[in-house]
Order: C-alpha cells, then structure tokens, then sequence
C-alpha cells in the first residue's frame, strides 16, 4: 500500500523525511509554503527578497530535520522559528541607512492591485497601528493573527515562553485598540 502524503499529519511526514523519504517534505513544503511566505513579506523585506528568504526557511527546515530533529518540534513552529530568525540576521545585515531608507519606503508602502480586496479606511489605520508597533509585538500579532499560530507555536517560532506571548500580545492589542504608537 502507498503513503498518502496528503492525508498525513506533519509529524509523520517528518518520520518519513528522517527515514529519508523526500517526497514527504515536498507535502511539508506545499502546507506551509504560503503562510511562511506571508510571514516574510509582512516583515517588510523586498519583494525581490522574499522568495529567497522562503526557500531559506525550508533549506534550514530541512536541515534541522534530517540533522537534530527533537520530538517535541513542531514543525509549523519550526518553520517560523527559522523564518524569524533568518528575519533579525537580514535587518542585523542592513547598514542603518539601509533601514532608514526601508522605514521611509514603509510610509509609501500601497497594496498592489491585485491583492486589493476591498481595504476599506478601518482596515488601512488598522495595518498603520499594527506598523507602528515595536518589532516583537508585530511579531506576535503577525504570527497570531495574520498567519494564525498556535500560542504554543507562536512561543516556538519567537524563542518566548507562552506567558510572554500572552503579555505581549495583550498590550499589542491594547496598543492596537487605543491607536497608541
């Protein structure tokens, strides 16, 4: 009987990848190829970059696999760890010009076209309060509510503990409610 990839859960496709099945990280891949990507371009890299920075994610995904798998991983949760991490070693390459000039392209930053869905005036002061947010409560409203992390997950992929997510998200909200910046 063959292996339904699609049908399995992520922690037995990460037992297929170890015993050397590769087949089974393309399914990993096609899961969590998107949202891993919408993680990356809402932390404001480069369009160009994103791509890059994705197939990183999964090149380092896979080396942790293969190498130092932990059973208690998650591997959604890895993914954004690795995501994360790569996120703070490409700003903490950035000369600060370099991130004086990405801030400054922030403020003129539109929705294209094709991905305007109907942004209404709430949903746009809504992205500015979330923008004008320090960089780890971005952090964990991206990985909460854009790309919809577990607590546990959201702990994970941060290097946090799940108390310090919940206060953190708490005041980014708070932050968020009031408009503060």
């Amino acid at each position: 009987m063959l292996f339904d990839y699609k049908a399995a859960p992520d922690e037995k496709l990460v037992q297929e990848v170890v015993r050397g099945y590769i087949h089974a990280y393309g399914e990993l891949y096609k899961r969590h190829r998107d949202e891993v990507h919408q993680y990356i371009y809402f932390r404001y890299v480069e369009k160009s970059e994103v791509e890059e920075l994705t197939q990183q994610v999964f090149i380092k995904s896979w080396e942790v696999i293969t190498n130092s798998w932990g059973a208690r991983q998650n591997f959604r949760a890895l993914c954004f760890q690795v995501a994360h991490n790569l996120m703070m070693d490409h700003w903490s390459e950035k000369n600060p010009e370099a991130l004086v000039r990405e801030n400054q392209l922030l403020q003129e930053i539109t929705i294209p076209a094709e991905e305007m869905v109907a942004v209404n005036d709430e949903t746009r002061a809504l992205v500015e309060n979330i923008r004008s947010l320090d960089t780890i409560l971005q952090e964990v409203i991206i990985c909460r509510f854009i790309i919809e992390l577990s607590l546990a997950e959201t702990a994970q992929a941060l290097g946090l503990s799940e108390d310090q997510v919940r206060g953190l998200q708490y005041h980014a909200l708070q932050k968020i409610q009031v408009g503060e910046k």
